[in-house]
């Protein structure tokens, strides 16, 4: 249901940390028309499926203008380049990563991947990324979304929803995240299904994926309202960091850096399942 990068036009591209990001506050007006057109939205997302069909191109509307509202407040995407791929090497060798004969390179309509500076021999070690370095469901936990994962129903039972908030959470933060030169290294958009328009979606019709990926977009649409709204209604640690800036565009982009980067790895338990995560420099590739 996507591909790992892509700009589509009209995306944000300035990398903008939640320190240097705009103060704006929406106006009492625009948070009530937010919330009323989030009601909206939140009511025709929660439609059986079969009427998603036919309240698709309403869906699309209510989002946009979600995503208008929000504009003010939004603070933009990493805007990666080789000064960013640069300090993210420096940043994944400093904390114990081991690379060798291979770099990150941007190629020609493809955009940034993983590519060979030697010829190698079969089953010659390329690259390892320590656990600690990861972004997984279990580094989420110990972080300040910790409450909301405890005590929220869906969170617990969607780990890559987890995984997707805990992008968010430490972009916010800014410079001062640990992960910041990975997340710095992120496309600014994604070609999945969330960002396609009405007419792109419904050139899909006839397809196998047509419904599956109306139903994506439906899933989204819904969250989003759901997670705005437990974020403005708690004061806990996570809560005020993300309420600032969490709108539409930012977790449809967490969600799809999620959706295109993640991979298993065994928990730190023996005892338990294998969990999500995001691989820095790794999931370049």
């Amino acid at each position: 249901m996507g591909k790992k990068g892509g700009n589509k036009t009209g995306s944000k591209a300035a990398t903008a940390p939640a320190e240097t990001a705009s103060e704006t506050e929406l106006s009492p007006q625009k948070k009530f028309d937010l919330l009323k057109n989030n009601e909206k939205l939140l009511k025709v997302t929660s439609v059986d499926f079969r009427q998603v069909v036919e309240s698709h191109v309403l869906t699309d509307k209510l989002i946009q203008k979600s995503i208008s509202i929000e504009s003010e407040i939004d603070p933009g995407f990493p805007k990666r380049d080789e000064n960013s791929i640069q300090e993210l090497t420096k940043w994944m060798v400093k904390f114990g990563a081991k690379i060798d004969g291979v770099e990150i390179k941007e190629m020609e309509d493809f955009g940034y991947g993983i590519c060979a500076s030697r010829d190698f021999s079969e089953g010659e070690f390329i690259i390892s990324v320590p656990r600690k370095l990861m972004m997984t469901t279990e580094s989420a936990m110990k972080s300040e979304l910790d409450y909301h994962i405890r005590n929220d129903p869906m969170l617990a039972h969607m780990p890559n929803v987890i995984l997707a908030l805990f992008v968010l959470l430490e972009k916010f933060k800014g410079d001062s995240s640990f992960w910041a030169p990975y997340l710095n290294c992120l496309p600014p958009s994604y070609l999945t299904v969330m960002y396609y328009s009405t007419a792109e979606l419904d050139a899909l019709k006839g397809s196998p994926i047509y419904e599956p990926s109306l139903k994506q977009c439906q899933n989204i649409a819904r969250q989003y309202v759901y997670l705005r709204n437990l974020f403005h209604k708690h004061t806990d640690a996570g809560s005020l960091i993300l309420k600032k800036y969490f709108t539409y565009e930012q977790y449809r982009w967490a969600v799809s850096t999620v959706m295109t980067r993640q991979n298993f790895i065994p928990a730190s338990s023996p005892d338990d399942p294998m969990i999500l995560a995001l691989i820095p420099w790794w999931d370049m590739g």
